[in-house]
């Protein structure tokens, strides 16, 4: 259940961003690198990693 909380706060979060003048998704982090680049391409990150680790 937690995964889902922070995909669901993600979505509100990245909906959130397109009421801010030029925004700009830097990095997506997640468990599974096929979600993380599904997320990332969706908004536009610029970065996508497999795992919270290779995030920091």
């Amino acid at each position: 259940m937690r995964y889902c909380w922070f995909g669901q706060f993600a979505q509100t979060f990245v909906k959130d961003l397109k009421l801010v003048e030029d925004p700009m998704l830097t990095a997506v982090a997640s468990r599974s690198i096929a979600k993380s680049k599904e997320f990332g391409s969706e908004y536009n990150s610029k970065y996508v990693f497999g795992s919270y680790k290779e995030l920091f």
